[in-house]
């Protein structure tokens, strides 16, 4: 009986000590979040403009950083170049200290022999134990983009066997050539000789077209082509179009029409140049030749109110012969319109009649997020000295016209760059707010080029804005504009 009594007392004692450790590790409080690192880095460009003579990364927020950590430095034109071979330990940046503290300025002096091109793009990666804490892309002097080939496609969409066809493609960024490559090798019956593209001023599309009969002997079936370009800088870009060809269908309409835009993705607000232009592929399949072709368009908001905004009409005059295609492009651009306060979508209507009979429409819808992107207004028509400004739509909110407008819609303040480029390829000017701009929750700040611009001539230029936004990234927007008078 003593020994049922020793243990039942041993178990009590055991859980009532138990209980006590446990009430009392419980009892101590939550160590506190620990902070991501926050930096904020600039360059700093040489009195010659040429070069990039010192790096400065200021450190924001965030735990201390060891002197062991390092600094990556990678150029997007002159990647090669020694000074961007070798990581910098965060040491040398900060006088050898044994850590990287809040407040502190780590920078990095180029030595003269190794000074980096200005007109570059230079990727900056802070880097310890294996972990990124930081990567920020600042354009130096110049603004340096590669190109990007945003969209490709055919129409016809399916290419008949024996009918002609169009390769187009929207392509964005300046080219060192001013030239897109083609190379339908892969479709057989075709060359396999890479060949410049035609660019189509009045669709803002590079185009190649393939004449009927040249796909006389090709069979059906998937196939693609190569389209490539050089940016000015020597960067490339390379895309694949498909090619669909296959047999004329039993039954295939005798009209059909598809829509298009002149630029992908569409912006709000239009921008410089008056907004986009619709176009209309319309196929004809019956046995008319030079046939009266009459296009309208047609657009308006579906959503979240029905609204219509534009109507326009295709050239006068047009013909069509079957089977065949022909393009129309409005005759008037469409500014879509701005929307500050939620996400619009848009259907485009294009009406087709041939011989004044035979009808035929195409739609394309299409939604504009109120996401990252950019427009201008106010730009110099004249070779007066003007404040180069325009309006930015980030995340929900759309201002203009006017100078920049950002609002943080956020919790927690963000830090913005501003680069102004403005000019042509052989005479352009940078403008840098070289300060981070930090804008705090809810708070609204309006930015314009820190100087004015002079146009040196009459003729056409253009002007780039790149804005880095920390946490979001690069917004970059180009357009053109006609200094005249």
């Amino acid at each position: 009986m003593s020994d049922v009594v020793a243990t039942i007392l041993l178990l009590a004692l055991t859980v009532t000590l138990f209980a006590s450790i446990f009430a009392f590790v419980t009892s101590f409080p939550s160590p506190p979040a620990q902070n991501s690192n926050q930096f904020q880095a600039s360059l700093v460009i040489a009195s010659n403009q040429s070069y990039i003579t010192t790096i400065k990364i200021l450190h924001l927020a965030g735990p201390s950083v060891s002197k062991l950590g390092l600094v990556y430095l990678k150029s997007a034109n002159h990647p090669s170049d020694p000074e961007f071979q070798n990581a910098i330990p965060v040491a040398w940046g900060i006088n050898n200290a044994s850590t990287w503290n809040l407040g502190v300025t780590w920078t990095w002096n180029f030595p003269v022999s190794t000074l980096p091109h200005a007109k570059d793009n230079i990727t900056i990666y802070v880097v310890y134990s294996s972990q990124l804490l930081y990567s920020v892309v600042l354009p130096g002097q110049f603004l340096s983009t590669p190109p990007t080939i945003v969209a490709t496609w055919t129409v016809a969409a399916s290419p008949i066997i024996g009918s002609g066809f169009t390769v187009y493609a929207t392509i964005s960024g300046n080219l060192g050539s001013d030239k897109a490559y083609i190379n339908l090798g892969g479709v057989p019956g075709q060359s396999g000789n890479t060949v410049a593209m035609l660019y189509n001023n009045s669709l803002s599309l590079w185009q190649f077209t393939v004449n009927a009969g040249n796909t006389s002997g090709t069979p059906a079936g998937s196939y693609f082509g190569i389209i490539n370009v050089t940016g000015a800088y020597g960067q490339t870009a390379v895309a694949s179009v498909p090619v669909n060809i296959v047999t004329n269908p039993t039954g295939a309409p005798p009209l059909s029409v598809a829509v298009a835009m002149s630029s992908a993705p569409p912006m709000m607000g239009g921008g410089v140049g008056g907004g986009v232009s619709l176009i209309a592929f319309v196929t004809y399949n019956g046995a008319a030749q030079k046939a009266p072709l009459n296009v309208s368009f047609f657009a308006n908001e579906t959503s979240p109110t029905p609204v219509a905004f534009f109507a326009g009409f295709g050239p006068k005059a047009l013909t069509i012969s079957g089977p065949g295609t022909q393009t129309a492009v409005s005759t008037t651009r469409w500014v879509i319109p701005a929307k500050p306060d939620s996400p619009a979508v848009y259907t485009l209507v294009a009406s087709a009649t041939v011989g004044g009979t035979l009808s035929a429409q195409g739609n394309l819808t299409f939604s504009v997020p109120l996401g990252i992107g950019a427009s201008f207004s106010a730009t110099p028509k004249t070779t007066a000295s003007v404040t180069l400004n325009g309006k930015l739509y980030l995340n929900s909110t759309a201002y203009g016209p006017g100078p920049f407008q950002y609002e943080n819609t956020g919790t927690a303040a963000v830090s913005m760059y501003i680069n102004y480029t403005v000019g042509n390829t052989s005479n352009a000017k940078t403008f840098t707010l070289t300060t981070a701009n930090t804008i705090a929750a809810g708070a609204t700040a309006t930015f314009a080029s820190p100087t004015t611009w002079k146009a040196p001539t009459k003729t056409t230029y253009s002007l780039t804005i790149v804005v880095y936004v920390a946490n979001v990234g690069l917004v970059i927007q180009t357009s053109t504009f006609v200094v005249s008078a």
